[in-house]
């Protein structure tokens, strides 16, 4: 007889289930939830042995340093499953799904990401029949596929499943918060899909990579709007207290930074980075980076801080196409 399949189940947010016909909800909000809550969805345990881990429940705040709590769980458990279903909320999910992405190079198993998009408190139960009707909770069906992924064989990927799609992370936006899918690949290309079955396109896979997974990000990167630019001495304040060596900007489209201003900002910290999704208009002695999601650049440049202290090897692992992120808008 074949071993049955092992998944870990991670429940950092996003764990709102509609219940008693859709007259009700549950969630995990502390660990004690958890075993009622899988009661909910049998279908899980016919999949697979599910071993559940708690991080966060719905009432506590999620943050950078809840996705280095996903990161340090996936590495520390990885030999000890077959593959993992992550649960986040949607407002959050691609960032942290994005983030493993990138930290967890060569995790050579499936990590797949979904959740609910709603949080309780956004929830009146004399709504919840009205929203599942419009394909919004969605969690059990999305559930129940993510462990049939997690469980496959040949699909070493993280990927985020949600309504009928497996989207790579750092390719993933926010489509229709209303709509079943609640994100789509920004180039239309997909993991795989969900028809009459789970079809999994295993040639969209980025190839192995031996590199060195990491659960802690580095510190000292400051991301800001532009518009921050108007401040200059909060700029500079916010520099001298943080030690922050890297910033990045989010510029709007077309938009330039005013050379005495560039000066400024590339006399204060070690390597300034200018980011939009289209294209960065030329800017002397600062790293342009484009052709990304904001949640993909974001999580890029996290990652090569992390581990590439020297500025020479930081700003080359920028300009590099490192997991296939970069995408043709």
């Amino acid at each position: 007889m074949a071993q049955r399949k092992r998944i870990g189940l991670i429940f950092a947010s996003g764990s709102l289930l509609s219940i008693k016909g859709n007259k009700s909800i549950f969630f995990v909000d502390q660990e004690k939830d958890i075993e009622q809550w899988l009661s909910e969805v049998p279908e899980a345990r016919l999949i697979a042995d599910i071993h559940s881990y708690f991080l966060l429940g719905e009432s506590e705040h999620f943050d950078l340093a809840s996705i280095e709590r996903i990161l340090e769980v996936l590495s520390r458990e990885r030999m000890n499953h077959d593959g993992f279903v992550v649960l986040v909320r949607g407002e959050h999910m691609i960032r942290a799904a994005a983030a493993a992405e990138f930290m967890l190079q060569g995790f050579g198993k499936p990590v797949i990401f979904t959740g609910s998009r709603y949080s309780p408190q956004a929830v009146a139960y004399q709504d919840i029949r009205r929203i599942v009707k419009m394909g919004g909770l969605g969690l059990r069906s999305n559930l129940i596929n993510a462990a049939q992924i997690a469980v496959s064989d040949d699909f070493p990927a993280t990927a985020i499943m949600y309504g009928n799609k497996i989207i790579k992370p750092t390719h993933a936006v926010v489509n229709d918060f209303q709509a079943m899918n609640l994100y789509r690949s920004v180039d239309d290309e997909y993991l795989g899909k969900i028809d009459f079955g789970i079809s999994l396109n295993r040639k969209k896979i980025a190839p192995a990579t031996t590199e060195a997974m990491h659960v802690r990000f580095a510190p000292g990167v400051s991301f800001t709007e532009s518009a921050y630019l108007g401040d200059d001495h909060a700029l500079a304040e916010k520099s001298r207290k943080e030690k922050e060596p890297v910033l990045v900007l989010r510029l709007r489209q077309n938009e330039t930074v005013p050379l005495e201003r560039l000066e400024q900002l590339k006399a204060r910290y070690r390597t300034v980075i200018l980011f939009n999704p289209y294209y960065v208009l030329d800017h002397t002695g600062v790293v342009m980076l484009s052709r990304l999601t904001w949640p993909a650049a974001e999580m890029k440049v996290r990652w090569a801080h992390t581990i590439f202290p020297e500025r020479s090897d930081f700003e080359k692992a920028l300009s590099r196409d490192v997991i296939h992120e970069s995408i043709q808008l």
